[in-house]
């Protein structure tokens, strides 16, 4: 994808479509993407891989993790907070300071949600 197009914001669901506590696969430019929003009302996106064995994050489930809301990967049980940064792993607990998913900027506005890759942030 051309790093020109990255820079902009694109529709990615309307906010009747993203429920608490939910997330959806959705194609962006030919790019995988889950969305989702959290027990809080927050919408979030992130690339529907996980960086562990590149299984699809929208296949698994938002959970709490230390007061955090976080996506979690159905293979493994990787943890991803909305900024793509992995807050647990089953086999070293809390203790993650490299791993990391691609998380979207997103925004909600008008009844409408959309994604930037512009933004994308890789947690460090």
């Amino acid at each position: 994808m051309s790093e020109l197009l990255k820079d902009l914001w694109y529709f990615a669901a309307t906010s009747r479509e993203l429920a608490r506590g939910a997330m959806f696969r959705r194609e962006i430019l030919g790019e995988p993407v889950v969305l989702g929003r959290d027990e809080e009302g927050r919408a979030f996106a992130l690339r529907d891989i996980c960086p562990h064995r590149a299984v699809p994050l929208s296949a698994g489930r938002i959970t709490p993790t230390n007061g955090v809301q976080t996506v979690e990967c159905p293979y493994h049980g990787w943890r991803f907070g909305a900024d793509g940064r992995c807050v647990h792993m089953p086999a070293l607990g809390d203790d993650v300071v490299r791993a990391h998913a691609v998380g979207l900027e997103a925004t909600e506005d008008g009844g409408i949600v959309s994604v930037r890759w512009g933004a994308a942030r890789r947690a460090r």
